[in-house]
């Protein structure tokens, strides 16, 4: 092994491997007091209820943090009743509308049933809900329903009654089994209408009766739900709850929530790309957008982070402190270890080696991970863990390196393959690429291992490198510290296993959004295909590279070329996933390729800086035993040529 894998283990403590958790948090570490603030103030603001907030971002950019954030101060005023529903975890038990409405209501006996007019409010709202439980089998809100309900409708519901009401809980038990009776016998033949008017009555009464200045309902993971209990929770917002001093405050990513639109209305005639923006402002009167964090900030982030594992208070509220002071968003300056100084801090070593590797590892992050702080976290705990693992089988390794390694996993996954077959050929190392940092950093500074591999290639480099070479980000990974020297990168890989193989894990990496385009990719229909084509377009580096790495996954394990075909076509969309694709052709069997797939590889090119790049795999393929495919690839060959 090489000097980083043979290092000490006291080097790196078992206790530098702490793991950050995943789910949402009420610690502000990404400095998004602002937007709080914003949700507070809206929700205090009495002339502006009844009030629908939304609270939009990514999947992981920290709508749920900045909820939970709000609620903490909320909840501080007694005279405010803060209540939270997660449309996820109902979703497929009950109709969404009927469950956020028997929710509330629910929550509002428990906490604030203080009287007996309280209860009987409830037992005839939880009448009403059920009715329109009932009734909702046939009809929709928004609809049908709002031309009139079904008359016998109420009859159908009413034997569960009773029961609905005595579970409901345990202070309605007190009522009188007269009263209930009474209660539910009364407007059995209303039409739907009557009941939407009466349930917006009787929730306002029950909400006077409770003595609430305000009532916050934080509606949480909305867009993790399929179209159908989006549309009907936003209805039900709208159409029965939005009644007296209530604000209602949705977490969500709004791109779902218009595509879950655009299901619903899909008999809408002409242009529809609007239908779902508009629909939601309509819904939603106050947006409060979570924006990405800037390469500084997730450098920032990072550091932030690894301040936080250390457990000391006062140390994350002076860096939090410096972090949000009102200078650096003037001048982006990053948190680190000038920060630190500056705050006159001593240091513990294992938070400087965090710092290290934050100032490392952030400015790239930020860009690939458009700012997610979900994904930093992830990265960051995978990186531990293979540290973990590591230590476990007795192998130190330098998390430095691991850490640049990986950033090469998540980017450019096929790269990260082609670096791992370098490294096997080499015993250890990479020399292409050795030989490259060689001639750049010139004799005198480049590495014994890089030196012999300069000699031995001379002037010709291996072809693999010309599509490193073309890729911004991959010749701005090889540049990065640290650079590879005579290091052993077996260990390394060996960690690395699981994303190896040839069914990894990408899927687990996937956002909402990069799983839907998947998902939409392998449709049978051309305009759905296209129109995830386009979408694919606006996702972040990481989770474009997600959904190429499953398309790549489904190609080595299927018999049929669908997948090669939506690889190529991606390359249309995404000119930074040329070189993955590239390196992906690069290693198939020649047998398992289509004679298309060199014309259409010189076409995903052309115009592009790949052209030399593919034209090489194109030149193996002409060489190759499989006689249609060299075929189609002398002809391309000469068309490339004809182009110049």
């Amino acid at each position: 092994m090489g000097n980083d894998t043979m290092a000490s283990a006291s080097q790196e403590r078992p206790n530098t491997y702490s793991l950050w958790s995943d789910a949402e948090t009420e610690v502000d570490l990404l400095g998004f007091a602002h937007l709080v603030d914003a949700v507070e103030r809206l929700v205090r603001s009495e002339h502006l209820l009844p009030a629908t907030i939304g609270v939009f971002g990514d999947w992981g950019s920290g709508k749920t943090s900045v909820l939970k954030m709000a609620a903490k101060r909320l909840e501080e005023d007694e005279q405010t009743l803060v209540l939270w529903f997660n449309g996820w975890l109902f979703e497929g038990y009950d109709q969404a509308k009927a469950s956020l409405m028997e929710r509330l209501v629910n929550e509002l006996v428990e906490k604030r049933c203080t009287s007996v007019k309280m209860k009987k409010l409830a037992v005839r709202l939880f009448r009403r809900i059920n009715w329109l439980r009932v009734a909702g089998t046939s009809l929709k809100v928004g609809g049908a329903f709002a031309l009139g309900g079904p008359p016998l409708a109420a009859l159908a519901a009413a034997p569960d009654l009773g029961e609905m009401a005595k579970q409901a809980g345990e202070a309605l038990e007190e009522i009188d089994e007269g009263e209930i009776d009474k209660y539910l016998r009364e407007g059995q033949e209303q039409t739907f209408n009557r009941n939407v008017t009466g349930f917006r009555e009787d929730f306002k009464e029950l909400l006077e009766e409770a003595k609430i200045k305000r009532l916050v309902v934080l509606i949480d993971d909305l867009d993790r739900c399929l179209p159908p209990t989006i549309i009907q929770t936003l209805e039900a917002i709208k159409l029965f709850l939005s009644v007296g001093n209530v604000a209602f405050v949705i977490g969500a990513d709004e791109r779902l929530v218009q595509y879950a639109v655009r299901e619903r209305f899909p008999e809408l005639p002409g242009e529809r790309v609007d239908v779902g923006r508009d629909y939601l402002e309509k819904l939603i009167q106050y947006p409060v957008r979570i924006p990405s964090l800037s390469r500084s900030e997730v450098q920032s982030y990072i550091s932030l982070l690894f301040v936080h594992a250390e457990g000391e208070a006062s140390l994350v509220e002076k860096s939090m402190e410096w972090f949000c002071a009102p200078e650096r968003f003037v001048s982006g300056a990053p948190f680190g270890h000038d920060a630190l100084l500056e705050l006159k801090v001593d240091v513990p070593t294992a938070l400087g080696e965090g710092l290290t590797l934050s100032a490392q590892i952030g400015p790239l992050l930020g860009n690939a991970l458009s700012g997610n702080p979900r994904q930093c976290k992830r990265f960051l705990n995978m990186l531990m863990m293979r540290l973990g693992m590591a230590e476990s089988r007795g192998v130190s390794l330098s998390r430095r390196r691991l850490a640049k390694l990986m950033i090469l996993e998540y980017l450019k996954p096929e790269l990260f393959r082609q670096l791992c077959d370098m490294q096997a050929e080499g015993c250890g190392r990479p020399e292409p690429i050795l030989a490259w940092q060689a001639q750049e950093q010139g004799s005198s500074e480049s590495t014994e291992s890089g030196k012999n591999a300069a000699e031995e290639g001379g002037s010709k480099s291996d072809p693999r490198m010309e599509v490193w070479l073309k890729d911004a980000v991959a010749l701005e990974w090889l540049k990065i510290e640290p650079a590879l020297d005579d290091t052993d990168l077996g260990p390394y890989f060996y960690f690395s296993r699981d994303v190896l193989a040839d069914h990894g894990q990408q899927a687990q990496r996937m956002g909402p959004a990069a799983r839907e385009i998947y998902r939409k990719l392998l449709s049978r229909s051309k305009a759905v295909q296209r129109t995830a084509l386009n979408n694919l377009s606006e996702l972040s580096l990481v989770a474009a590279s997600s959904v190429l790495a499953e398309l790549c996954d489904r190609a080595r394990a299927e018999e049929g070329s669908e997948a090669l075909s939506l690889m190529l076509d991606a390359c249309s969309v995404r000119e930074d996933l040329v070189t993955d694709v590239v390196a992906f052709l690069a290693k198939r069997p020649h047998r398992q390729l289509p004679v298309w797939v060199p014309p259409r590889l010189h076409e995903a090119v052309r115009g592009t800086g790949f052209v030399d790049a593919a034209r090489g795999v194109i030149e193996q393929w002409a060489l190759g035993a499989n006689k249609q495919l060299a075929g189609a690839a002398k002809t391309e060959l000469r068309r490339i040529e004809g182009s110049k």
